[in-house]
């Protein structure tokens, strides 16, 4: 037998696919991505070559306050991460 179609090489390896309908109670069968980018706050830093997330960014923030650093306003930004690594 020899495959004709890149879609049906895929249904031929993925092992994922359905003869036809479970029936009108069954649910589509399709997984869909629940997380966003709007979800997720990360910067990186060239600097260390390494992305921040905003948990990281707040300890390090929090050590920043610590050593006498001033309040900085507007969360996880560019401006603010190199500051308190500078620190």
């Amino acid at each position: 037998m020899r495959i004709k179609t890149y879609q049906k090489f895929l249904e031929s390896i993925s092992g994922t696919e359905l003869i036809g309908s479970l029936g009108p109670a069954m649910g589509s069968q399709k997984l869909s991505n629940t997380i966003s980018s709007a979800d997720t706050n990360v910067v990186y830093d060239e600097a260390t070559d390494k992305f921040y997330s905003e948990d990281e960014y707040y300890d390090l923030y929090n050590k920043y306050i610590e050593k006498g650093g001033t309040p900085l306003f507007g969360g996880l930004n560019k401006e603010n991460l190199k500051k308190v690594l500078d620190c």
